[in-house]
């Protein structure tokens, strides 16, 4: 089964906000214009079915899910290269590193700390771990209120797509696309 936590994107001259469907963005002091972005249903569903599919993926997932960060997903080019080689029919594309993104507003927990847990479950993988609480800083935006949040700031609309497991037991995978999935 999965969860599918598809968010819509709103853009004025001045912010950005993500208007999430299983959750409430607090900006209307902001001004925020919410508007709604195609979303495929059928292709946002697919996620899941993809990532169960593809064995070095769902062990990857959960070695993350296996730490418990809050606010945890894999992001970026981990969901893209698997749904364009799907839509294109290629083989699969490796991958140059697995970003690991989660919200840790206290910063009590250190990305290398983190990182070095990881590389101890699957040494084989290149490891990004990034705090999106911090990033807003580097970013030179408004602090974000969320892992979602913060994806709805990334520059490159095609890589601000994640996963996570969120019941190892069956497999159960939350998708979060802040620009829609067409």
């Amino acid at each position: 089964m999965a969860v599918i936590a598809a968010h819509q994107l709103a853009h004025d001259s001045k912010a950005r906000c993500c208007d999430c469907l299983a959750r409430r963005w607090l900006s209307d002091s902001h001004g925020i214009r919410r508007i709604r972005l195609p979303v495929d249903e059928r292709l946002l569903s697919n996620i899941p079915d993809l990532m169960r599919a593809d064995a070095q993926r769902m062990k990857m997932l959960t070695a993350v899910a296996s730490l418990n960060l809050p606010d945890c997903y894999i992001a970026a080019g981990f969901v893209r290269n698997l749904v364009w080689d799907h839509l294109h029919g290629f083989d699969q594309t490796p991958l140059n590193d697995v970003d690991v993104i989660y919200f840790d507003g206290l910063q009590s927990l250190n990305p290398d700390y983190i990182q070095k847990q990881l590389l101890a479950l699957l040494p084989d993988i290149h490891w990004q771990v990034k705090n999106q609480a911090v990033m807003h800083a580097r970013n030179e935006d408004a602090p974000y209120l969320d892992s979602q949040h913060a994806m709805a700031h990334w520059p490159e609309k095609e890589t601000a797509i994640a996963v996570r497991l969120v019941d190892v037991d069956v497999d159960e995978i939350e998708v979060c696309a802040p620009f829609g999935v067409q």
